[in-house]
């Protein structure tokens, strides 16, 4: 697909890197949205709530047993665990105790993170998480003025021109649009 004739190619949304030196060298996070469940809703399908109390009308769904609730936490957990594994992929983490491919190792991919990297690292870590899955307002705007700063240049074409045709193929679109 393309939006007034830019790729909308979503191998482009890239962050990072996030960098944190190791001795010599460095750690180097990357970061990429996750653009559907798909794959998460296949494996994991919400708890469906099979708990019931009794009230004057008879028997309703139980939005508050704790079994549910319990269920709905773990259901979270790794839910949030898919995200982080699928938003890193790009960062080619050797996982000891997680593996992508089995989603009951999920529910442990922050603690594999908090114990392999100081507080303050696992929060910038979580922070570029957030960045490459969140629209933000301030990322709207940010995202509006480099585009209209993009549109203020000239064009590749109108830099080529001689003097005053630029100004002249301006002035004739504008009239068109306003027909």
């Amino acid at each position: 697909m393309k939006v007034n004739g830019v790729s909308a190619d979503k191998s482009t949304a890239k962050f990072g890197p996030l960098t944190f030196k190791r001795g010599d060298t460095f750690l180097a996070f990357y970061a990429q949205p996750v653009w559907n469940m798909d794959e998460f809703n296949a494996l994991c399908p919400r708890p469906v709530n099979t708990h019931v109390r009794y009230e004057k009308g008879g028997k309703v769904k139980d939005p508050d047993a704790p079994a549910y609730l319990e269920e709905l936490g773990k259901f979270s957990v790794k839910r949030w665990g898919y995200v982080i594994l699928k938003t890193l992929e790009p960062s080619n983490i050797e996982w000891e105790n997680v593996s992508l491919a089995d989603p009951g190792t999920w529910g442990e991919v922050e603690a594999e993170l908090r114990s392999n990297l100081g507080i303050y690292e696992f929060a910038k870590v979580m922070e570029l998480v957030d960045e490459a899955n969140a629209i933000d307002e301030a990322k709207l705007e940010e995202n509006s003025q480099s585009f209209f700063h993009m549109m203020s240049q000239p064009s590749p074409t109108e830099e080529n021109s001689q003097p005053g045709e630029a100004e002249n193929s301006q002035s004739t679109a504008l009239a068109s649009d306003s027909e």
